[in-house]
Formats: structure tokens, sequence, C-alpha cells
């Protein structure tokens, strides 16, 4: 992978791990804080990234930014829609968490990438 590719690829990927879902009106079964690891497949998309995030009512909480439903939203389920966009690259995924631990894939279709997703509640 060019160095060029990899910072727009980890700044896309990284984004996969802010989780949003529905409002909650009551403490959403998901709040507390996350670890999340997000790798990509071997080859030219090889890497692996772990962070933290906060959910807070239901919304993420990332870097002191939270985050709209419409980026990855949870379902009450526990079902995980991605999709994340810079205007010029979109990441798109899915997956399921329940109330500890969580997993899935994720695409990147214009660096030509795959990968998957892990996480668990601290």
């Amino acid at each position: 992978m060019t160095r060029s590719r990899w910072p727009a690829i980890v700044a896309l990927v990284a984004s996969l791990a802010v989780f949003t879902s529905i409002e909650a009106q009551a403490r959403n079964p998901y709040d507390g804080i996350w670890s999340i690891f997000i790798t990509g497949t071997p080859g030219a998309c090889f890497f692996g990234y772990s962070l933290s995030v906060r959910v807070k009512n239901g919304l993420v909480v990332w870097r002191g930014q939270t985050f709209s439903r419409a980026a990855i939203g949870i379902g009450s389920s526990g079902a995980v829609a991605i999709r994340l966009s810079d205007g010029k690259h979109t990441v798109t995924g899915s997956g399921s968490i329940s109330k500890r631990l969580g997993n899935g894939h994720w695409t990147a279709p214009s660096f030509r990438c795959t990968g998957r997703w892990s996480a668990y509640r601290r």
C-alpha cells in the first residue's frame, strides 16, 4: 500500500469504531466504554488499529465529538450498520454487539480493502 493512501484508510476505518444508535429515553443497554480493534485483510490492506469510545445515551463520543446515528447505527437487538464517508471515500460494514462483546466486517471499495472489527465493553 502506498504511504499516501495509508492515512486516509486509517482515518476512515478508525471511524468504524464510532458506535451510535437510536436515541434512548432511558439508559441504553450499550452505554459504557468500549475497546475497538480494527484489522485489514492480509495483503495491501494489512494493518491493525485499536481505540476506545464512550457510548452515552446510545450516542458515541470519540475524541470529544458526538457522532450521529446515521454514521453507525445500533439497533435494539444489537445489529450494527456502518456507513462512513468523507465525500470521496466510503466505508461500509455490518455486525452485531451484545451488552459486552461485538464483531463484524467492513469494506472500503475505493481502496480495495476489507477487514474485520471486534469490540468489548470495559
